[in-house]
């Protein structure tokens, strides 16, 4: 799914349970837009890929060195 106010990919659906949530995950976020570039090159589209370039920028721009990493 896209976020409306944030232009950004979010992952809302576990399929086990069957069910959507509303928390916020950094990971499964990043997932998302991993999985959404990884189905676009595999089916020769890029109608996402400015949604996941906005996602990309937003979890870069919040990138933190710690401990020298």
């Amino acid at each position: 799914m896209v976020d409306a106010d944030t232009g950004r990919l979010e992952y809302l659906y576990l399929p086990e349970p069957d069910e959507f949530v509303r928390e916020r995950s950094v990971i499964r976020d990043i997932a998302s837009v991993w999985h959404i570039e990884m189905l676009e090159g595999f089916l020769g589209r890029d109608e996402l890929r400015p949604v996941a370039a906005t996602s990309l920028r937003h979890y870069c721009g919040n990138v933190a060195e710690r401990d020298g990493h």
